[in-house]
């Protein structure tokens, strides 16, 4: 059973579901790139194909790619999916955490209200201070914020305002002896 042939098969072979849901398990859920538009629209097929490989989700229709439960398993298999998603599950803590605690720099595919979440852009600077880069212009000027990003590596503050830079280099500059600031 070569599944490939599926691309070439005519519509009505194309719309069949049984024989599309089988080529999905025989490809690992990459037939899903060669059925009809309407399976690719189907949920239980998507989910199949993405269980798979989180990255078929490229082959499922938008509205699929918006669905928040598809796009979850979708990414629980592959943070990568995240490209394929639409704007509903970009913009779903839950969804969103799953990606970055495989990969903190997807932040830039995170929704503009996520990429303003404090805790959320905290939590991401303090594992790799570099994705302070896709932080809301807001957060940029956050000192606590760039402080962690800084700590975590200094290359970070080369995304903060200039303000913001010398606070957090104050704030990092001056020695500390037992309780007392020496100058």
């Amino acid at each position: 059973r070569d599944w490939r042939r599926l691309s070439e098969a005519p519509a009505i072979l194309k719309a069949d579901r049984d024989l599309v849901g089988e080529a999905i398990r025989d490809s690992w859920g990459e037939a899903l790139r060669y059925a009809s538009d309407e399976l690719r629209g189907d949920r239980n097929l998507v989910m199949d194909a993405v269980r798979y490989r989180g990255t078929n989700l490229q082959y499922a229709t938008a509205e699929a790619c918006n669905d928040i439960e598809v796009v979850r398993s979708a990414v629980e298999q592959s943070w990568e999916a995240i490209l394929y998603a639409g704007e509903a599950p970009r913009s779903d803590m839950g969804v969103m955490m799953e990606v970055l605690t495989q990969h903190t720099q997807a932040l830039q595919y995170a929704s503009e209200s996520l990429r303003a979440n404090h805790d959320l852009v905290l939590r991401c600077v303090r594992a790799d201070g570099l994705v302070l880069r896709f932080a809301t212009e807001e957060l940029l000027r956050d000192h606590e914020i760039a402080l962690a990003a800084f700590k975590q590596n200094h290359l970070a503050l080369r995304w903060v305002a200039e303000e913001t830079r010398q606070s957090v280099w104050s704030a990092t500059s001056e020695p500390v002896f037992g309780n007392r600031k020496t100058t």
